[in-house]
């Protein structure tokens, strides 16, 4: 017998500076919970970036009943292979006492609306290998793995800081 779980009121809203707080306080939630490295630091310095070049991405906090309890991060790219804009859904977060409930999947039709508002073509997501409830949900959502590729990285150290170059003088001979 399935269970009905009523979804609580959900809302969107667009992450601004002074959320910075909050947002961080939900990030290092996500970044417990993938099993990443945190650094508020970087965290707050790349969320302040996304924040001031919405044509790079947006960051959106999930409100359920006015509290933030998640987030979701949407960044933009052009795709030749799609024939168009795309996006990655960088992150999406839900605090671990809201999960379950139905937010996540509010979340992702939230996102889809706003990818066919800006006109992308595509979104992509990488979801962790372990994590099968959140595996179960983006299938539900209509993503599904791409068969014949891996999402490979490659680590730029130090880009954070944007580099000083030297000024050249020239002289006469």
């Amino acid at each position: 017998m399935a269970r009905h779980i009523p979804v609580p009121q959900i809302t969107f809203r667009p992450a601004r500076p002074q959320d910075l707080s909050v947002l961080l306080r939900l990030m290092k939630g996500y970044y417990l919970h993938d099993r990443l490295r945190y650094s508020a630091r970087a965290a707050g310095a790349a969320a302040r970036a996304l924040m001031s070049r919405p044509r790079q991405g947006r960051i959106w906090l999930i409100c359920d009943q006015g509290k933030p309890v998640g987030y979701i991060v949407l960044a933009f790219s052009f795709s030749i292979e799609y024939g168009g804009r795309e996006g990655m859904i960088d992150e999406l977060f839900v605090v671990s006492s809201r999960r379950g409930r139905g937010i996540g999947a509010c979340a992702m039709a939230f996102i889809e609306s706003v990818a066919r508002e800006k006109g992308l073509r595509v979104l992509h997501l990488e979801v962790a290998r372990w994590n099968r409830p959140a595996h179960r949900m983006y299938l539900r959502a209509g993503f599904r793995p791409r068969e014949r590729y891996d999402l490979m990285t490659r680590l730029f150290p130090n880009t954070s800081r944007p580099t000083r170059r030297r000024r050249r003088t020239h002289r006469a001979r």
